[in-house]
């Protein structure tokens, strides 16, 4: 629905106030509406538009110069009628096993066609998707809700955005005359959506590595403030220069180099796992975060508390042994059963988080399996 004010206000009686029993009160008139089919042809009799908007279906523009009620994607157009694009997917010879001419995967229940391009379910309407943060905040450390609050930005958006020319001059320098992928500005990432195109493997992994070094960024500008973190940006850059600075390190740490943690994880079999399930359209998102949270806990949180739990037996058996060879009555005797009664708290309160986190992980298997 489009709204436009009727440009009046009406008295109406409300609860009492100080002065009296009336309110002012704006009442809108509703000048565009339309309903849609899947494959988004309106449907007859449900729809008008009295004020003659453009944007229609997925918030693109309507051409009606060849055929009435087509819609003008950035490379292609689409033909709602038939649910099929009147042209060749530009990237169609990289992905043998869609049709160039399909719309949005021919998946238009829960996904959204992307410029033309393949489907996603990594970024929607410039957020990343749940079960990624998961990943990202159990695995990786960062802050959740900077993820949350993070807007992606298409570069060739910025012009319909809140960007100063000197930030749009600085984002076209940063993505194009350096070649980077991505940005990041206060609470945003822009970044060439270029990249953001299929759904082979090598594809999501090098996403995934985007997605982890931008909102590495981002944590820290959500703990440190704007301000502050872009100060020390620039000082560390001028000194060390851009990819040496502390902050690209520890970006690059997490992703987008051989060594980060991301390639790491996604080279693991859990890895492996987490790509084929974000590129599974039959799972729910639901059923996904279940599966990021119990992937998350095996393969980040579990591994470092088994060898917590192995250090802790070391030392714990170290003081068993010093008790059991130091003389009775002894102060070292004392002493190594002090530490042997502490130790051995401790090795209790350690196995105990694991099976914690084991039965955790399990039960977000089985509630992602039950969904079926």
């Amino acid at each position: 629905f489009i709204f436009v004010g009727s440009g009046g206000t009406h008295n109406i009686d409300a609860s009492p106030t100080p002065e009296d029993n009336i309110y002012d009160v704006y009442l809108p008139e509703v000048m565009s509406y339309s309903d849609y089919y899947p494959f988004l042809m309106k449907m007859p009799g449900r729809n008008d538009n009295s004020v003659g908007y453009r944007y229609q279906g997925q918030g693109q523009e309507e051409d009606n110069e060849f055929t009435e009620g087509m819609l003008a994607f950035e490379y292609r157009v689409h033909d709602p009628r038939i649910g099929r694009f009147l042209s060749v997917d530009p990237l169609s010879y990289q992905y043998p096993y869609f049709s160039p001419y399909t719309f949005s995967g021919n998946i238009v229940i829960h996904m959204l066609e992307l410029e033309g391009l393949e489907p996603s379910s990594l970024i929607s309407k410039g957020k990343v998707a749940s079960h990624v943060n998961i990943l990202l905040s159990i695995g990786f450390g960062l802050s959740s809700a900077s993820i949350s609050e993070t807007r992606w930005v298409k570069f060739k958006d910025l012009e319909s955005e809140s960007y100063t020319q000197l930030e749009r001059y600085s984002s076209s320098i940063a993505l194009y005359d350096k070649g980077n992928d991505a940005m990041t500005y206060q609470k945003d990432v822009v970044y060439k959506n270029e990249k953001l195109s299929s759904n082979e493997k090598k594809d999501y992994s090098d996403w995934l590595n985007m997605i982890a070094h931008e909102q590495t960024h981002r944590s820290e500008i959500h703990e440190q403030g704007w301000a502050s973190w872009v100060i020390d940006y620039k000082i560390d850059t001028d000194k060390w220069g851009y990819e040496h600075s502390d902050a690209e390190m520890r970006a690059y740490s997490n992703g987008m180099r051989d060594f980060s943690l991301m390639n790491k994880f996604l080279d693991s079999p859990l890895g492996q796992e987490f790509l084929d399930m974000s590129q599974n359209n039959n799972l729910s998102q639901t059923q996904k975060n279940n599966l990021a949270t119990a992937i998350s806990l095996e393969a980040f949180v579990i591994p470092d508390l088994e060898k917590q739990l192995k250090e802790v037996k070391e030392v714990y058996d170290a003081f068993t042994q010093q008790y059991a060879e130091a003389c009775n009555g002894t102060p070292e005797q004392a002493f190594a059963k002090k530490n042997m009664e502490s130790w051995a708290g401790a090795y209790s309160a350690a196995q105990s988080d694991l099976d914690s986190q084991k039965k955790m992980a399990a039960v977000a298997r089985g509630q992602a399996e039950n969904e079926d």
